[in-house]
């Protein structure tokens, strides 16, 4: 289920959008938690960007 297409670091062809959950890679309630989390780890935090 989610997208077809998983898109495993998130990115959208709009700036600064990024997806999670199903349509990013991880499946079920937990995935789609962990899945913001690594999110906004990946492109907040370790780019020192805030959100």
């Amino acid at each position: 289920y989610g997208s077809t297409q998983k898109v495993r670091d998130g990115r959208t062809a709009i700036k600064n959008l990024f997806i999670c959950g199903t349509d990013q890679g991880f499946l079920g309630i937990v995935g789609a938690m962990l899945s913001g989390i690594s999110m906004a780890n990946l492109h907040c935090l370790m780019n020192g960007d805030k959100a």
